[in-house]
């Protein structure tokens, strides 16, 4: 059975967590909100920053490095920043820290990490606008963490590229016909994008002739739009697919031209987001909207993938869901947000988390 360690209630809708996963900074975690005003049809959020640490009576310890199931923890909140309505969020690995969020009024927007002691807080550097009349829906940070890409309502995708200084578009492109949920980077080829759309298509596109024709286009496979991608770090040649036709799906990205799904699963609700665990190469943490949350097992080598678990403890549309990467010994962390209801659940799964391959 999971365990809950903490319940939060926010002011605002929330729909996106996100673990650092920066060595020493494995405790901090953002999450993103967003709440529609009906008089002006803005979409304003707020991001929330938190540090988790483990708690005995009477104090909180930050977390370190040495970690087992006795620990029970505990986040903190930090600081919460004003922003557009967020839909999408990624940390940037680089030093100093970068939190990269896309947001309803169009824009990435760069917001550099901030410490003092015990405290930490985020500001923002740069407002990058990707699209005109429309929303930022996705955003995605390549393994060299200089490429990004970004999809819109809009049905664009738009590659930028990130530099100490100032991050700029460099290509611009008309992906889909309908909203773009998502774009995501090949783990292991930075020139290689996903992206998946309303129009149930899942794409693939080559950032060294980003407005040609896509490298392939696959109409059949998903009967409802394509809400998220993620390639695995780990497992080379893998890829999952969430749709709103409430399965997962194990794709061979070995013939770029045509991946083959080689499994599915499903979830008994529409996958808004898929997080590959950062240590157990084989298990992915599912948003799984009115089914709220699933640990999945996708096993590339043995084409097997699998619900272990599911999470119902939010009642509301389930949207963001992170692993936190500080290791531990033989369990996981994630944090988990739900959106009407407006909860952050901190919680570890019954699943153990096996050492990758």
């Amino acid at each position: 059975m999971a365990r809950l360690y903490q319940e939060s209630v926010l002011t605002v809708n929330a729909d996106s967590t996100e673990f650092c996963p920066l060595q020493d900074l494995h405790n901090l975690l953002a999450v993103g909100t967003y709440q529609l005003d009906e008089k002006t049809q803005i979409r304003h959020g707020l991001l929330h920053l938190y540090a988790m640490g483990s708690k005995w009576p009477g104090e909180v310890h930050l977390a370190d490095e040495t970690t087992d199931r006795t620990h029970h923890w505990q986040l903190q909140q930090m600081s919460a920043l004003p922003i557009s309505g967020i839909f999408d969020m990624k940390w940037q690995v680089a030093h100093p820290a970068r939190l990269l969020a896309a947001c309803a009024d169009g824009s990435v927007h760069m917001l550099a990490l901030q410490l003092s002691g015990d405290t930490s807080w985020l500001v923002e550097q740069q407002k990058v606008v990707v699209t005109d009349n429309a929303m930022a829906l996705s955003m995605d940070i390549a393994t060299c963490g200089q490429r990004i890409v970004a999809s819109s309502s809009a049905g664009t995708l738009s590659a930028l590229q990130a530099s100490e200084s100032q991050t700029c578009v460099t290509a611009q492109w008309q992906a889909h016909d309908l909203e773009a949920w998502s774009a995501a980077f090949d783990r292991w080829q930075d020139s290689v994008v996903y992206s998946g759309a309303d129009d149930c298509m899942f794409k693939g596109w080559d950032l060294r002739q980003p407005e040609s024709s896509p490298t392939f286009v696959n109409r059949k496979s998903h009967s409802a739009g394509v809400c998220c991608i993620a390639s695995s770090i780990q497992q080379e040649h893998c890829l999952v697919t969430g749709s709103y036709d409430e399965h997962i799906r194990l794709w061979d990205t070995r013939r770029i031209t045509q991946p083959v799904e080689i499994a599915q699963v499903s979830t008994g609700g529409g996958v808004w987001r898929l997080k590959w665990h950062p240590r157990c190469s084989t298990q992915i943490l599912a948003a799984c909207m009115h089914n709220g949350f699933a640990v999945i097992s996708a096993d590339h080598s043995t084409g097997d993938v699998k619900v272990l678990e599911e999470y119902s403890g939010q009642k509301s549309l389930g949207y963001g869901a992170d692993w936190c990467h500080l290791p531990t010994d033989g369990y996981s962390i994630a944090a988990t947000c739900s959106f009407y209801d407006r909860l952050l659940h901190l919680w570890s799964p019954a699943a153990p988390c096996t050492a990758s391959r």
